[in-house]
């Protein structure tokens, strides 16, 4: 465990971080959107379940897309760095390559992107 020096607030204490979770400041203008579970994205289409993982660029939820009734990983960036992030146009050169190359070896375990937005 490591304690943060800085609290949000000046009349906040400081908090302890526990490990496998993000750390509070993250929430802050330029970082992370507080989700929930339940919450819905897409005009309703996916529900969050569960958390799937965090780290220091974003944190993935798994939702259950309401249209096809499968589950699905909802990646939520830090929003100063979602203006930056080159993965969605690298996701959509890989789904083009293999739509033109559909029997290509392996292609099935590359991700897809399902829908941004």
């Amino acid at each position: 465990m490591t304690t943060v020096s800085e609290p949000i607030e000046s009349h906040l204490p400081p908090y302890e971080s526990l490990e496998h979770v993000e750390i509070l400041t993250y929430y802050t203008d330029g970082g992370f959107d507080p989700v929930h579970l339940e919450d819905e994205f897409c005009n309703g289409r996916y529900r969050v379940v569960h958390k799937l993982g965090n780290g220091s660029y974003s944190v993935v939820w798994l939702a259950k897309d309401q249209h096809t009734n499968r589950y699905v990983a909802l990646k939520i960036l830090r929003a100063a760095a979602s203006s930056s992030s080159n993965e969605a146009p690298i996701l959509h050169i890989l789904e083009e390559h293999q739509s033109q190359q559909p029997k290509s070896r392996g292609g099935q375990y590359v991700a897809k992107l399902l829908d941004e937005f």
